[in-house]
């Protein structure tokens, strides 16, 4: 048994992408992120990125980008856990949080705990869809055209609220918004969804997870999508044949597939 620290994001993909892509509607956290920053190494400052081996064979691969919390894949063997802990205390590493399935949040976080004297919060449990089959859609109306400064002020409007719906009323919302907002329109990464010249949705099309994004990102099995603001007024209303032909995969996801795990998110905080 043993860990090894990888110094980028390919040498560490490498040695996990076998045991990250057996599951991997589970690690897709992991494989998105670690993949953005095969594009974008200036991504994430000071990435961390280790795997737990046992007998050759990757078992527990671990990957920080500070302030994020720790994210675990694979095995919740104790020994490897408890060597990832004491590689993260030797290297000063401060971890805020763990995410990863609950056997390996539970278990990494009573491990820090013992090691730092911490308590442990659960503040998220989220569950993770898997899409099994795509029904047969129509084509909606429409056309998709590329986000101009014209719409910035609306653009800024849409982040901000959209990451409020999804990590609530936190400080600095307006300004995370205006700042991917400024890098979208700048790299024309934004899509506006247009019917009859109205502006339907938002889509951001760039390389992992984050506010208003039309994700895609290819592995050797699939694509994944994560995700797309829809006006408030008009969510839950969706039928087949509302949804735009591109964004099939996405919505199926929500409609066909069926809950298969149950991540934990522990917050570990400080004594």
């Amino acid at each position: 048994m043993k860990i090894l620290s990888y110094k980028n994001p390919h040498s560490f993909l490498k040695a996990s992408e076998g045991i990250l892509l057996a599951d991997e509607a589970l690690n897709s956290l992991m494989i998105g992120i670690t993949m953005r920053l095969q594009k974008d190494p200036s991504a994430y400052e000071n990435p961390y990125f280790t795997c737990g081996i046992i007998d050759g064979i990757v078992t527990t691969p671990a990957l920080m980008t500070p302030p994020h919390p720790l994210i675990l894949a694979g095995k919740a063997d104790p020994k490897i856990l408890s060597a990832i802990a004491e590689d993260l205390l030797d290297k000063d590493r401060k971890v805020n949080g763990v995410v990863a399935s609950r056997a390996l949040s539970d278990s990494f976080s009573t491990i820090w705990k013992k090691r730092t004297g911490c308590s442990i919060v659960t503040s998220m449990e989220q569950g993770v869809f898997q899409l099994t089959h795509l029904n047969t859609i129509n084509i909606s109306p429409g056309s998709l055209r590329v986000a101009e400064e014209k719409d910035r002020e609306l653009l800024n409007r849409w982040g901000k609220n959209f990451q409020i719906d999804i990590y609530g009323e936190e400080k600095g919302a307006g300004l995370e918004a205006k700042k991917i907002v400024d890098k979208g329109l700048r790299e024309k990464r934004i899509h506006l969804w247009t019917i009859d010249g109205n502006l339907g949705d938002l889509i951001h099309k760039d390389g992992n997870n984050g506010m208003f994004r039309f994700e895609s990102i290819p592995t050797n099995n699939e694509c994944c999508v994560p995700f797309v603001v829809h006006k408030r007024r008009e969510r839950n209303k969706l039928t087949k044949d509302d949804i735009p032909f591109g964004l099939k995969p996405f919505f199926c996801l929500l409609r066909c597939s069926s809950l298969t795990y149950r991540y934990g998110y522990a917050a570990l905080l400080a004594p």
